[in-house]
């Protein structure tokens, strides 16, 4: 599978079955029934639907915290980002590596509110020279599931030039700093541990906490369809987006835990969204 600007092939597996880096509890019933309402809590940016619970930040519009009852933490934190890259330093001077060049934008919510049975955050990208872009983002709960639905508007201020994995608008994820988690991309529907720092998995992601002393589901992304996935830090994601500077462009991605069949949940939930 191939970017639209075509940036270089990933590495082959390694024989291990990990891929080497540069440097059935009946979930799909409640997709059957295609209802994605979730319950209200108390808090008016907290969902909760007695399976997962999801918090949105005020301040920015993205997602501050994911958790499943008994959790004693947060697994996963999301938010928009417009990335660009600063040139490759010139001959003669410290060698940089593309990953320590690159820049995001900040998340700053204008608007956070309750809208029916979701949460819809509208906003701006923010750089150093001002806006670069506008988003609109609407999280909800898929009844039945651990599951959040996120729909997602980038328009961008200007076009986006360069690498295609080097400048782009991207979904962030971020888990905390103490964990270092396999992380398991889909291939043929099944979960591969990767060590790339750009891969593909058009189906879901698995951040997956090996290390820790009590034994706990695998955090998912369901990237519905979005290809490209590159690691932005030891401890940060990023889903790359479709965006365009003249009309906003919609994206869905989902985040749970403890998905029996994360694959075919995917599948399921891309079928209903075409």
């Amino acid at each position: 599978m191939a970017s639209p600007r075509q940036p270089a092939a990933p590495r082959a597996a390694s024989p291990s079955g990990a891929e080497s880096a540069p440097g059935r509890q009946g979930w799909l019933s409640g997709i059957a029934q295609g209802l994605f309402t979730g319950r209200s809590a108390t808090k008016p940016l907290v969902l909760e639907n007695g399976l997962i619970r999801v918090k949105v930040h005020q301040a920015s519009g993205g997602i501050v915290s994911v958790g499943l009852p008994g959790d004693s933490g947060n697994r996963l934190s999301q938010r928009l980002a417009l990335r660009t890259t600063r040139p490759p330093p010139a001959v003669g001077q410290p060698w940089e590596d593309v990953h320590e060049r690159a820049m995001h934008s900040g998340m700053v919510a204008d608007s956070v509110e309750r809208v029916a049975t979701m949460i819809e955050s509208r906003g701006r990208l923010t750089g150093a020279g001002g806006d670069v872009g506008a988003f609109v983002q609407r999280v909800s709960l898929a009844d039945g599931l651990p599951l959040a639905i996120l729909e997602i508007e980038v328009r961008l201020a200007e076009p986006l030039s360069g690498a295609a994995l080097e400048s782009y608008a991207a979904c962030r994820f971020a888990w905390h700093e103490n964990e270092m988690p396999d992380i398991r991309r889909s291939l043929n529907l099944d979960a591969i541990v990767t060590e790339r720092w750009r891969f593909t998995a058009p189906h879901f992601i698995e951040v997956h906490q090996t290390a820790s002393r009590v034994e706990r589901p695998a955090t998912q992304i369901l990237t519905l369809g979005l290809p490209w996935h590159v690691r932005s830090g030891e401890h940060m994601l990023d889903a790359v987006l479709p965006a365009d500077a003249t009309d906003p462009v919609v994206t869905r991605i989902a985040v749970g835990a403890g998905l029996d069949r994360p694959g075919e949940v995917a599948i399921d939930l891309m079928a209903r969204f075409v």
